[in-house]
């Protein structure tokens, strides 16, 4: 198993309350593929920034890079909440 970090990061550097942590973690797991064989997300609201941890079943450190970034790009372009956010990382 892979734990991976990615950071979406507000537009507007916004205040860590300014979205709702259960939420995105709703957005994120709205947008998981079969194919990610994702097995945990956990999200931690910091000043300007969502951390969101991983944990997945894939086969390689290239893998579990190209997962988490799929997975955050999809749920920043797919998600009116995250409408601006980007995203930095991963870091396996």
């Amino acid at each position: 198993m892979w734990m991976t970090i990615a950071v979406l990061a507000s537009p507007d550097n916004g205040r860590p309350d300014s979205i709702d942590v259960s939420i995105v973690v709703d957005i994120l797991w709205a947008v998981v593929l079969p194919r990610d064989r994702i097995e945990h997300i956990h999200v931690r609201a910091g000043p300007g920034q969502i951390d969101v941890v991983v944990y997945h079943l894939t086969h390689d450190t290239a893998s579990a890079v190209t997962t988490v970034v799929d997975l955050c790009l999809r749920a920043v372009q797919g998600s009116p909440w995250l409408r601006g956010w980007t995203v930095r990382g991963p870091y396996p």
